[in-house]
């Protein structure tokens, strides 16, 4: 199948044509990250971090190693979405083998303007002469709950920009000013600035992937640690299709290897990979802010749904490994997880398809 650009690497061909051996029942989130997460994305640098979603989550041996994948990657693609006219994986502002995580809920599970209460203040007494980049901010705050926080190379915190505060974003609403900023804990030299504990309960599906709470307290940051544009449109609010778009690819990447491993009927690698060419042509060329993108995407999803389901039904017939069928049992949860915010997002872009008529 014919790739973007001529030195990206064609991933549905690798799919396809690759020797397959039983999984590898590894529960080692770290032996996962280098060996196959890393590694991936090295090879894919001409790539979008789609292909590193749907790869890692081919060669990932459970649902939850899948879903870390999905969620790195859509990252890198929501950072890359803020940098005019580039899609590669090398363009990214983090680096390919780093652990990325996006912080953004404090008390409220849907997190939203009104819920963030994690401040960014400038310093009153910055020299005039800090306007290169070292003028210094000031952040305080909570985040109640991290995908991979304890693991975190990276942190991509939404906070409120008291100095900006109630800023008029549109015509008939006021909301706190957002911003997203970039800390790195291992250079955090201060240890009482910046901790990153485990949540305490394990969750009842994917054990595998730590989670963490956050705690900031008085952290000295300067300009470049904060990303530009809008911390509300163009992250908060654009993170979760990002994040639904590249974790569904990897599943069905890892869905994937399963019925190929087994030998399902060829019929489910067909729609496997017809679909996720929807979804890689929505990552790669579609604005995932638009309405028209957010209808579309809700219709794939559907059809994502509905060959998993038939997986689903099919996979007694099939698998002859029960720890992979237990795991799937356990850990398909994350299958609808996102489907409240969703559905949401899919009438909000009904809506304002229907304002154009």
């Amino acid at each position: 199948m014919a790739t973007t650009s001529p030195e990206a690497f064609d991933v549905f061909e690798y799919l396809l044509t690759s020797e397959i051996n039983e999984n590898d029942l590894n529960d080692d989130i770290n032996v996962f990250l280098n060996d196959v997460y890393f590694k991936n994305a090295e090879r894919l640098l001409n790539n979008h971090p789609i292909d590193l979603a749907i790869l890692s989550g081919y060669l990932s041996n459970r649902l939850g190693f899948a879903f870390v994948s999905g969620y790195n990657s859509a990252i890198h693609s929501l950072l890359l979405s803020n940098v005019v006219n580039k899609k590669k994986l090398k363009d990214s502002p983090i680096e390919y083998n780093k652990t990325t995580c996006f912080c953004a809920t404090e008390k409220s599970p849907m997190p939203n303007a009104k819920s963030i209460n994690t401040t960014l203040q400038r310093k009153e007494e910055n020299d005039n002469d800090k306007d290169n980049g070292e003028e210094e901010w000031i952040v305080k705050g909570k985040k109640s709950f991290v995908t991979l926080g304890t693991m975190a190379d990276i942190l991509i915190v939404i906070v409120n920009d008291i100095n900006n505060n109630n800023e008029v974003m549109n015509e008939t609403e006021k909301r706190k000013k957002l911003r997203a900023i970039m800390i790195e804990p291992k250079k955090v030299k201060n240890n009482n600035q910046l901790k990153i504990d485990n949540v305490g309960k394990e969750l009842p599906f994917i054990p595998e992937v730590p989670h963490g709470k956050l705690v900031i307290n008085d952290l000295v940051i300067n300009k470049r640690s904060i990303l530009p544009r809008d911390g509300y449109s163009f992250y908060l609010k654009s993170f979760r299709t990002f994040e639904d778009l590249h974790v569904f690819s990897s599943f069905l990447g890892y869905i994937f290897r399963i019925v190929k491993l087994w030998e399902f009927p060829e019929m489910f690698q067909e729609k496997i990979l017809s679909v996720l060419s929807s979804l890689k042509y929505l990552a790669e060329e579609c604005d995932l802010n638009d309405p028209v993108t957010h209808v579309v995407f809700n219709g794939t999803i559907k059809s994502a749904k509905e060959i998993i389901s038939k997986f689903e039904e099919n996979i007694q017939n099939y698998v002859n490994e029960p720890n992979t069928i237990e795991m799937l049992q356990r850990d398909r949860v994350l299958f609808d997880i996102a489907n409240k915010s969703r559905v949401l997002r899919g009438k909000s872009a009904w809506k304002k398809i229907r304002s154009r008529l």
